[in-house]
């Protein structure tokens, strides 16, 4: 099989900019050993989804958007391996909320973006 490599596609100057902006303040606070990562991990994907109930009152929206919001934090799930015996869920805990995050950032529509994700998933790796 022939090795074809991939042409670089830009995206605007601006654009970029915000991105690395972004990924790296989500890196910053990810490395950082106080970081409560379900916390951290709630507040990213409700502004990603939901991004128009920031700072609303859940008890004030209808009982579908609580649910759906509940949604966004990782305690609020439950993922395949928890359901396995092998799982060590001691080490799986701190993991979680990072699966989680990278699971919903790939379904949401800044998870389509190929350069957005490819960075996304780069800065995620290492944490």
């Amino acid at each position: 099989m022939p090795f074809l490599p991939l042409r670089p596609v830009p995206v605007a100057d601006g654009a970029h900019a915000l991105y690395q902006e972004w990924l790296s303040w989500l890196s910053e606070q990810l490395a950082d050993a106080d970081c409560d990562r379900d916390a951290l991990v709630r507040t990213v994907l409700s502004d990603i989804y939901f991004p128009e109930l920031g700072g609303r009152d859940p008890t004030s929206l209808s009982r579908t958007a609580q649910v759906a919001i509940a949604q966004m934090d990782p305690r609020n799930v439950t993922l395949e391996p928890e359901y396995y015996q092998e799982t060590d869920l001691e080490k799986y805990a701190p993991r979680k909320p990072l699966l989680w995050l990278w699971e919903m950032f790939d379904r949401s529509p800044l998870g389509e973006n190929v350069e957005l994700g490819i960075h996304f998933r780069r800065m995620l790796a290492p944490h």
